[in-house]
């Protein structure tokens, strides 16, 4: 094959990577049983590992309907319960956004925590609230954006007035990006030299 489709194949190889690069993947829950959490039990998904921390509660997974898991506090009080996420391979993300639902609204509102950590060290954090009993996505103001390789969402659900209100937060569908891999970028410049490296010789050929 000589001629424009190589420049086409290399030019395509490129989109891809580069697509591939700047992809989203949205952590749903969906294949985490539905109950308790168990401080000992280790999920995977889409190349991310989901871990409880205990901070004094468990995690509660709940099927909104369909299949559809959310994750939630199993315990009414001020502790929360902590899920963490790193990737499998321990390359170095960043959160985008979360979706969250206040089973409770309207109603007193607590709050639920972002925490973003770079090789053991916290570089940002967020506290957050909301009165929505739909699910709104939320953007953690400090934490997205910022590249980490371990994320700990903190669910905090407290019933702390007299009157019985309080705040039961759902967590749902985290979106997370992905460094790209020391070979993805390889290929991604090895492709984009092929490209240069082909034009450059087809303008210096000379004309018969």
């Amino acid at each position: 094959m000589t001629g424009r489709p190589w420049v086409l194949i290399a030019l395509g190889s490129c989109l891809l990577l580069a697509s591939s690069a700047s992809a989203t993947t949205v952590i749903t829950f969906d294949g985490i049983p539905t109950g308790l959490w168990g401080l000992s039990d280790e999920y995977e998904e889409s190349g991310f590992k989901l871990r409880p921390f205990d901070v004094g509660d468990l995690l509660e997974v709940v099927d909104l309907g369909g299949g559809d898991h959310a994750l939630k506090d199993s315990v009414r009080n001020g502790s929360g319960a902590l899920v963490r996420i790193t990737t499998v391979s321990d390359d170095p993300f960043w959160i985008e956004s979360l979706s969250v639902a206040n089973d409770d609204a309207p109603g007193e509102v607590w709050c639920f925590k972002i925490y973003g950590y770079r090789g053991g060290t916290l570089l940002a954090s967020d506290q957050m609230t909301s009165d929505s009993a739909g699910f709104v996505e939320i953007v953690p103001p400090n934490t997205a954006g910022r590249l980490i390789d371990e994320l700990r969402v903190n669910i905090v659900s407290a019933d702390h007035d007299i009157s019985g209100g309080g705040t039961d937060y759902i967590i749902d569908n985290v979106k997370l990006a992905v460094i790209p891999e020391p070979m993805s970028m390889l290929g991604l410049l090895l492709a984009a030299g092929a490209v240069g490296r082909y034009t450059i010789r087809r303008r210096l050929r000379p004309s018969i």
